[in-house]
């Protein structure tokens, strides 16, 4: 009777001590898909702002050129400033740079039948099987990207299309309509282990 005892008390307690560690790991995803939020709001902002002074300097032909030579780097800035690893990605790719792993295939792949039942995109974050902590987010197209992203001979002119096939011979990044997905925001915030709780603005300061 005593072992019975026994062996049902250390049950409780490794159960209890589940439980704890599975609401940690649900506060710490929790957490951190509003850190995601943030990151990919201010790396939205960089990055739009830049190209968008690009439009204005020299066109759709500047912006793509714009685009191969300086949307990497700066997406990198972003990483090292945020101490995150921080990429875009899609189903429908410009850049093959920007290829996705087979988290991010799995999560783009979900993010279209989502859209296709239309129902409601938003970001995720998740503890994988390799214990990382990683964050999705959707992107949109926007009424401003429809010069480089959209349908060919209409929103994209041939002489900006020319180009885009001159810089990214495998391109696949047209025909898009605006608020279509265009693709995803993907950051990898490492071992979920070494991760502490982050200290969260309040919803008056965001």
């Amino acid at each position: 009777m005593k072992k019975i005892y026994s062996l049902l008390l250390a049950l409780t307690v490794l159960l209890a001590c589940q439980t704890e560690e599975e609401k940690q790991k649900s506060a710490l995803v929790k957490a951190y898909t509003r850190v995601g939020d943030q990151i990919t709001k201010q790396s939205f902002a960089s990055l739009s702002g830049r190209l968008k002074a690009a439009m204005k300097e020299g066109g759709p032909i500047y912006a793509i050129q714009f685009c191969n030579e300086q949307a990497l780097p700066l997406t990198d800035s972003l990483s090292k400033a945020f101490q995150v690893k921080i990429k875009r990605t899609s189903l429908r790719l410009r850049n093959e740079q920007n290829t996705p792993d087979s988290l991010e295939l799995y999560m783009l792949g979900l993010y279209e039948q989502i859209e296709k039942m239309q129902k409601p995109l938003v970001s995720k974050a998740m503890i994988t099987h390799d214990q990382r902590l990683r964050y999705f987010a959707p992107i949109r197209l926007k009424p401003q990207c429809l010069q480089c992203h959209g349908a060919v001979g209409r929103e994209v002119a041939d002489s900006v299309y020319a180009v885009i096939k001159e810089k990214y011979p495998n391109d696949k990044a047209t025909g898009f309509q605006v608020g279509q997905l265009r693709g995803m925001w993907s950051l990898d915030f490492g071992p979920a282990d070494q991760l502490t709780m982050p200290k969260l603005p309040t919803e008056d300061e965001e």
